[in-house]
């Protein structure tokens, strides 16, 4: 792949339904019902199943979903979403923010959750949990508290904790949570790093194995884990307590309407810079704003650099934040979810495809100063590069696991961006923090790459543009046989469908 000059086209797109049955966005593929090959564990730095011969490496690549978008209110509605989450090649979810949903609705609302989880199960689906995220309007109180050994608060949290994993369910076939099959992992405390909290290092140790007593002393016998922030050296002996270490990461994390137009291809500081070899290594929350002129490069590069790095399971945030964002709905681009954002969609496809779908050996070379990055494999090509206007950052993947030269069916991805109509921000400082001055509304402008890209084929090769969501093919594109073996295709989506005649 050689760099070009780039050309914009604006297209416009209006959110629907999730990837169509058979489009080239439909990445399902079968995973072990939970509970059939017993608990997921820890081996080494690997996550494999409690039958599996010992050395077994499973991944588990997934998103979250947040509050009422873990609570589906029908059988029909709980098998509509478990069989989306599934085509879009998805073997994990998390839920997260449902302590509020429980606080506001009543338990009985849990049923609904229950639902879901037998839906997702039958589907090969797995779920983690965190104990405690949004449970209280003073959150950071709270943490402080169960950190410090606040008495009431830590009551407030065991009492919570026990029912949530204890109570009986009414949804026939589903087990009290600390016996469900699906729940693979806890958290007992979201995003507790005693940089937001205050609270010296010191208290956390004996903290965490207060809370693992409680969680276990309720029989899960599953993976645990905390602290979310990566392993530092006031933590790696606290981090050995869990199974398991994660971490969270935002390249360009909210800050009101500010964000940072930078592309973390020049910012290697977003990987934790220690990590427990012996432990599974996970990442429950990546993602970006949406304004974020780079989230699609930096996706990419994220995607590949954590598949390269030997991550356990990767859960992107957040593909809906509500029941609403769930539906096939005409709605903007939102801040946080990003079921419309077709930048978004396409990094999690991309970070699905590396993980799930992984080739054999792969080459890769990343230069943070130059802000260049590289990844070739048989089945997988990226090339991140150049300075505006011609920067590129291109996905090439085959879909029928053959090589790419052989490949009788591949998904192109260009970055391109894409932005509600009507969206608008300024420079606010340092050349690279903005602010958002509208948002915008509906239809989602697609900016796509126009210029043509050149693969390698010894096929005879045909290509489309596809829709954002479904992966339907739009229109036949201009594809040409250059010479022996090389073709030029003239793009003019993110998405682009290349197939054998």
């Amino acid at each position: 792949m050689r760099p070009l000059s780039l050309l914009l086209l604006v297209t416009t797109a209006v959110a629907g339904p999730g990837p169509k049955d058979g489009s080239a966005f439909d990445l399902s593929m079968p995973f072990p019902e939970p509970g059939k090959l017993g608990r997921l564990i820890a081996d080494g730095p690997n996550l494999r199943f409690q039958n599996d011969p010992k050395g077994t490496k499973r991944i588990l690549i997934g998103t979250n979903l947040t509050g009422t978008a873990c609570f589906p209110t029908t059988d029909k509605s709980a098998e509509a979403w478990a069989e989306d989450l599934h085509r879009r090649g998805y073997n994990a979810i998390r839920f997260h923010h449902i302590d509020w949903v429980i606080r506001d609705f009543g338990w009985g609302y849990k049923i609904h959750a229950d639902r879901f989880l037998a839906a997702l199960r039958k589907r090969g689906i797995h779920v983690t949990i965190d104990l405690y995220s949004s449970g209280t309007k003073d959150r950071e109180g709270f943490k402080r508290g169960v950190i410090t050994g606040n008495l009431a608060t830590r009551s407030n949290w065991k009492s919570y904790a026990e029912r949530l994993l204890t109570e009986p369910s009414q949804i026939e076939g589903v087990k009290p949570w600390k016996d469900e099959p699906t729940i693979f992992g806890i958290c007992p405390l979201n995003e507790d790093d005693p940089r937001f909290l205050g609270v010296p290092s010191s208290k956390y140790d004996a903290a965490y194995r207060w809370m693992l007593k409680v969680v276990r002393d309720t029989g899960f016998d599953g993976l645990v884990w905390g602290l979310n922030s990566g392993i530092d050296g006031a933590f790696a002996n606290t981090g050995r307590i869990f199974n398991v270490e994660d971490f969270h990461t935002y390249w360009d994390h909210p800050q009101g309407d500010q964000y940072w137009a930078t592309t973390g291809v020049r910012q290697p500081w977003q990987f934790p810079t220690q990590r427990l070899s012996d432990r599974p290594w996970i990442c429950t929350e990546w993602g970006s704003l949406p304004f974020g002129r780079a989230r699609g490069e930096t996706g990419l590069l994220f995607a590949a650099e954590l598949q390269r790095r030997g991550a356990a399971s990767v859960l992107s945030f957040a593909l809906a934040t509500g029941a609403e964002s769930m539906a096939s709905l005409k709605a903007p681009i939102d801040q946080f979810a990003f079921h419309t954002d077709p930048v978004r969609l396409a990094t999690d496809r991309i970070m699905v495809l590396l993980h799930r779908r992984p080739t054999g050996s792969s080459r890769s070379e990343w230069r943070p100063d130059a802000g260049t990055y590289t990844y070739d494999s048989q089945q997988y090509r990226i090339n991140i590069g150049g300075n505006e206007p011609s920067r590129r950052a291109d996905f090439l993947g085959s879909l029928d696991g053959e090589p790419l030269s052989a490949s009788k069916m591949m998904l192109l991805v260009r970055f391109g961006d894409a932005q509600n109509t009507g969206f608008s921000s300024r420079l606010l400082k340092d050349k690279v923090v903005f602010r958002v001055n509208r948002k915008g509304s509906t239809p989602v402008r697609e900016l796509s790459v126009m210029t043509p890209f050149e693969l390698s084929s010894s096929q005879s090769l045909r290509a489309w543009s596809l829709d954002p969501y479904t992966g339907v093919r739009k229109r036949e594109l201009p594809c040409k046989r250059t010479s022996k073996g090389a073709w030029q295709i003239r793009t003019e989506s993110i998405n682009t469908e290349i197939a054998t005649k």
